[in-house]
C-alpha cells in the first residue's frame, strides 16, 4: 500500500481546465460535463494499494470462500481469443458485490470516489497521474481492434504522484459510492442514455458546498467506476483522473477490477 496524507485537493475538473482540454480539438465540452464541477476536498489520511487486485490474491479469497470463483475464459465470452491471466494480472470481470466481499475478507474496504481521484491526481489537479500530457507509453488502452490486459507491474512511467500505480488504463476499478452528479446525490444516474441527457441539461454546473471525506449518491444502485480500462480505445478522455462511469453492482466487464483503500 501507499499513504495518501491527509489534506485538502481539487477534486472533479474546472471549466477552465475544460476549455484548456478541448481547445486542441479534443473531446466537446459536453462530453466532460459529468466530470464537474471542480471543489475543494478534504480528506482524512488513507492507505491505497500500490497495483489493483490481482487474479493471486482473488484466487486466495476464492479458495477461502468457495461459493466465489475465479473468472475464466473471460474472452471467449466476447469472441475473442482467451488470454492466460497470470497471477500479475490485474483482477477482472467481478462483480462489485465480490469486491465488497474481498474487501471484507481483506479487512480493507473499496474507495470512495474521493479517495481514489486523489490518490491518482494529487493536489495540483492534474490530468493524469503523471502530469497533464498523455502518454501511450505510461498507460494500457486499445490501439486496435482488441487490446489486452498487462501485468500490474507493467509501465512504471504511469505512476501517481504517491506511488499507486495503473490508475490510468488497463483495469478499471470499482468504488464504494453510487453514482450521482456531483452537488446532486438525491439525482442518481439511471443509465448511460440518462447521464447524457443530464450532460446536455440545464443547471448541472451549481457548485457545491466544500466537503469534507463525501460519498456518493444518496440514491439509487448504480456504483462508481473509475481509471480508463484496456478496452476503451480513447484513451485521452477514458484516461482522465476525472473520468467517471457507472454500473450496476451486478455488471462484470472484461477490463473491470478494483484496488482497495485502509483509513490511515
Amino acid at each position: 500500500m501507499v499513504l495518501v496524507p491527509a489534506g485538502e485537493f481539487q477534486m472533479a475538473i474546472s471549466d477552465e481546465q475544460v476549455r484548456d482540454f478541448c481547445k486542441t480539438g479534443r473531446p466537446h465540452p459536453d462530453s466532460m460535463e459529468f466530470m464537474r464541477p471542480a471543489r475543494r476536498v478534504y480528506l482524512d489520511a488513507y492507505w491505497i494499494y500500490r497495483y489493483p487486485i490481482t487474479f493471486g490474491q482473488y484466487r486466495a479469497f476464492c479458495k477461502a470462500n468457495p461459493k466465489f470463483e475465479v473468472p475464466s475464459n473471460i474472452y471467449t465470452r466476447f469472441r475473442l481469443p482467451d488470454i492466460v491471466m497470470s497471477d500479475d494480472f490485474p483482477i477482472c470481470f467481478v462483480t462489485w458485490q465480490a469486491a465488497a466481499a474481498y474487501c471484507k475478507w481483506a479487512r480493507v474496504r473499496l474507495p470512495s470516489e474521493a479517495e481514489w481521484e486523489k490518490a491518482a491526481r494529487g493536489t495540483d489537479g492534474r490530468y493524469y497521474p503523471w502530469g497533464n500530457v498523455f502518454d501511450p507509453a505510461n498507460a494500457n488502452f486499445r490501439t486496435d481492434l482488441h487490446g489486452i490486459p498487462e501485468s500490474v507491474h507493467a509501465r512504471p512511467g504511469g505512476v501517481s504522484p504517491y506511488g499507486a500505480r495503473q490508475m490510468c488504463g488497463n483495469c478499471r476499478d470499482w468504488c464504494e459510492d453510487r453514482f450521482a452528479p456531483y452537488g446532486k446525490p438525491n439525482r442518481p444516474f439511471k443509465g448511460p442514455l440518462d447521464l447524457w441527457g443530464y450532460s446536455h441539461g440545464p443547471g448541472s454546473q451549481a457548485e457545491p458546498p466544500f466537503e469534507r471525506n463525501p460519498r456518493g449518491g444518496a440514491l439509487g444502485s448504480s456504483r462508481v467506476i473509475r481509471g480508463g480500462g484496456w478496452a476503451n480505445g480513447n484513451p485521452n478522455w477514458a484516461g482522465l483522473t476525472t473520468f467517471r462511469q457507472g454500473e450496476s453492482p451486478t455488471a462484470k466487464r472484461m477490463d473491470l477490477g478494483f484496488r482497495p483503500v485502509l483509513s490511515a
